[in-house]
């Protein structure tokens, strides 16, 4: 079973808490290797919840999200 993985645009520049050069918290020894995680961006979480039903979950994580990351608009309808 492969998972979806999807890069983070978290900051990685020196003294950032992401930064992935030497001394940094997710320095692997490959600067090239963007961090990668398994938890979805927020639109395609929303997504996923409204294509399996879960609308209530859906709307509460709408109230608490900018509109522009639910993915009607994100996504461009």
């Amino acid at each position: 079973m492969s998972e979806n993985k999807w890069p983070r645009n978290l900051y990685t520049g020196v003294g950032g808490g992401l930064y992935s050069g030497a001394g940094g918290g997710m320095y692997t020894g490959a600067d090239s290797t963007p961090y990668m995680s398994n938890i979805p961006p927020w639109p395609y979480f929303l997504r996923e919840l409204d294509s399996t039903g879960f609308n209530s979950q859906a709307a509460l994580v709408r109230q608490h999200l900018p509109e522009q990351l639910w993915p009607e608009n994100f996504f461009g309808g």
